[in-house]
């Protein structure tokens, strides 16, 4: 099973002039380029596969053609890898490398290369990505970048993403997780050290020390990594960076530090960015998915294309101050229209501000090819500074059963999956499993598809785990398919809650005509259509709310847990009024397919 998480490199945009040539880190910003291509390395620490190299460039001026390519150093030297994209001269736009893999294993450095040719010109980055694949495990890299100085004696705090924007305040560095995964090897570049006596860059969780060190010998710079620390990450805990450098004389240069983050079976992964500055009021801006600077006006040079299929499941943002007199709105974009994941930010208010998903409320599901990025619109009067954005991902995954077998047929199909808590305060959702049972015999069949999934859970938070239990029985004239499960089945974009029971009937019509002596007549005259009767509970109002609001009429769509979806008419939607001995109350939903 291949898990898939991706990396981005952006920022607003970054200038690169005719005829040079600068590297890039994987992630984060790409304020961090670096003419040294050592001061961007990142070093992979698993085995893993990059492919669909992405580039975008909004304004490209340079009269000869320009090359972006991976770059790969396995312990002989550098090299070019497989990865490559080539921008023709003055031609501005996206461009992807669709062919192409690198396989990277353990001790690998990594980066981007782009050298600009011509004679005149230059052309403004926006954004470098690309995905990355494990065979089992989601990985990725948490990348900080940039150069920063810190003078001797201080302790300050870092964002584990974006640019090194040092912190005195933990609290404006600190980016709470909504995800279970586990942070090890952490690595930092020093490209100058003058600091008379030992320093120390370390993690933090939960406004402690957490458990990967690295210590700094006094006067020296270069590649540091912590080999063997580690910190197990639950949703509700935070995360960043400290470096608290020694006494004495001098200061140390920052380069890059980054983390390899990994979660069981499902691809878990960060997106954030930081440094916007102080924004005016009653603006719109847009946002890469990773990176750092001020955010830009022009949506199209944010859009990141999505080449896996993944959910969006939280939205965290941090505000340092605020002036303005209106309510402001960090929220997801997809395809140019709005996300479900927003958060309302009051005129004057100020820390952190999230919208995740627990159970029920807001995700995006994004699919291959969607184009992604976020939206700032900031309210009336004054100025605000954000100085944190991130979204928290989970990869969907996806399973097809295809029986060709011919004549009277009885097959079991069989799978089972152990899941490690695999998101933050909604453990199940990010494993949305979908199966396909194809028959192409003639005949009697009689199959049972059945899936158990076993959740060992170690967060924080609400969870849901999901048991999906599929039977197909095809008698000739009718089918019926019923699912058992708690948990994902969706009304336009309204997630029912705690589902128990969801059945789909797809009766044909018979009609008989008797006749004396002999068999009667029987003639299917056709389907009228499918129907879905949905069991279920909820402690919330506002799921009530919501679930009567249905009988108002009007079309729906129904999407069900394997994926399919049609139009319905909700004829009947039945809301216990009493609570049980756990005070949740009971619902029961008909839906009739409209066609």
């Amino acid at each position: 099973m291949t898990v898939s998480t991706v990396a981005v490199v952006g920022s607003g945009a970054v200038l690169q002039n005719k005829a040079t040539t600068y590297y890039y880190p994987i992630s984060s910003t790409l304020s961090g380029r670096n003419a040294t291509e050592a001061n961007t390395n990142v070093r992979i620490r698993s085995t893993v596969t990059t492919r669909n190299l992405y580039f975008y460039c909004y304004s490209n001026t340079v009269n000869g053609a320009s090359t972006l390519v991976s770059r790969i150093n396995s312990g002989a030297g550098s090299a070019n890898g497989n990865l490559t994209v080539s921008i023709p001269a003055s031609t501005s736009g996206a461009f992807e490398d669709t062919t192409h893999t690198d396989s990277l294993s353990d001790g690998y450095e990594y980066n981007w290369k782009l050298t600009t040719g011509g004679s005149a010109g230059s052309l403004y980055v926006t954004q470098i990505a690309c995905t990355i694949e494990h065979s089992s495990i989601g990985t990725q890299f948490l990348v900080v970048s940039g150069s920063t100085v810190v003078t001797q004696g201080l302790t300050r705090f870092y964002c584990p993403f974006g640019a090194h924007v040092s912190q005195a305040d933990e609290t404006l560095a600190r980016f709470t997780c909504r995800f279970s995964a586990t942070s090890s090897r952490l690595k930092m570049i020093l490209t100058a050290n003058t600091v008379s006596a030992t320093s120390t860059f370390k993690s933090r969780k939960n406004a402690a020390d957490g458990g990967q060190s690295i210590s700094i010998p006094a006067s020296t710079a270069g590649v540091f990594e912590d080999t063997s620390g580690s910190d197990s990450i639950t949703a509700g805990d935070t995360f960043n960076y400290e470096i608290v450098t020694g006494s004495g004389t001098g200061s140390l240069t920052l380069q890059l530090t980054h983390t390899m983050l990994q979660s069981e079976s499902v691809g878990v992964a960060v997106q954030g960015k930081n440094n916007f500055g102080t924004l005016n009021p009653s603006i719109t801006r847009f946002l890469t998915l990773e990176g750092s600077a001020t955010p830009v006006s022009t949506e199209t040079y944010t859009q990141f294309l999505s080449r896996i299929g993944f959910l969006r499941t939280s939205l965290f943002v941090y505000v340092s101050v605020n002036s303005l007199t209106g309510s402001s709105t960090v929220r997801t974009r997809k395809n140019t229209a709005d996300g479900n994941l927003a958060v309302s930010i009051a005129g004057g208010t100020t820390g952190a501000f999230e919208d995740y998903y627990t159970g029920s409320g807001h995700f995006d599901s994004v699919a291959d090819s969607d184009l992604v990025n976020e939206q700032i619109v900031t309210g009336s009067g004054g100025s605000i500074t954000i100085v944190m954005v991130a979204v928290s991902t989970a990869q969907l995954l996806a399973l097809s059963i295809t029986d060709s077998g011919a004549g009277a047929d009885a097959a079991t199909l069989e799978m089972s999956t152990t899941v490690l808590d695999i998101a933050a305060s909604l453990d199940i959702v990010a494993l949305s499993a979908a199966f396909t049972v194809a028959d192409a015999a003639s005949g009697f069949d009689v199959w049972t598809t059945g899936v158990g999934i076993a959740v060992s859970d170690v967060a924080v938070g609400v969870d849901i785990i999901s048991e999906i239990g599929v039977e197909v029985a095809d008698f000739v004239l009718a089918a019926e398919f019923a699912w058992r499960l708690k948990g994902y089945a969706i009304v336009d974009d309204f997630v029912l809650p705690h589902v128990l029971k969801l059945a789909v009937h797809d009766e044909a019509e018979i009609r008989a005509k008797l006749r004396p002596d002999i068999l009667p007549l029987v003639k299917m005259v056709g389907k009228r259509g499918r129907v879905a009767e949905i069991e279920g509970w909820t402690r919330e109002q506002s799921d009530i709310d919501a679930l009567t609001a249905f009988l108002e009429g009007g079309k729906h769509v129904l999407i069900l847990p394997t994926g399919d979806s049609f139009n319905v008419l909700i004829v009947n939607c039945n809301v216990s009024r009493h609570v049980d001995l756990f005070e949740r109350r009971p619902y029961h939903l008909i839906l009739m397919e409209s066609r």
